[in-house]
């Protein structure tokens, strides 16, 4: 998998960005990565994207956040989220073609980002809904 290769070192930035404080990050963190994966083959790119950017815990919209950084490595960072990120995109969501890229991306993305938090220590955190 040569991409989740070229994507780990910014997956680390991302983390290091979004996630990390003082070298640790939130143990939970790694299972709302895992989620996502499982809800975007379970309802689809849209779907799983709203209902992670739009949980109480400010967490789960950090993972959203580094998953956009990583997949926009290229280009400014975007304003806004990856949910308008994708829309913007892909047309209004009608091209295909583009959607599978995208979608492929964000998914390695989000598995270099899973693969990255490793190297971090995971912690508990007592206040994580806020």
């Amino acid at each position: 998998m040569k991409k989740i290769d070229e994507f780990i070192p910014l997956a680390l930035e991302a983390a290091k960005l979004h996630l990390a404080k003082d070298g640790k990050i939130a143990k939970e963190c790694n299972g709302y990565i895992s989620s996502f994966g499982a809800s975007v083959i379970q309802s689809g790119l849209l779907p799983a994207i709203v209902s992670n950017e739009k949980q109480k815990h400010k967490e789960r919209r950090k993972v959203m956040k580094s998953i956009l950084d990583i997949i926009t490595k290229d280009e400014t960072t975007p304003e806004g989220n990856l949910f308008q990120y994708v829309i913007d995109n892909t047309n209004n969501y009608t091209d295909i073609t583009k959607i599978r890229l995208l979608k492929s991306r964000i998914i390695i993305a989000a598995t270099a980002l899973k693969l990255a938090i490793r190297t971090f220590k995971l912690v508990e955190t007592e206040n994580s809904d806020e």
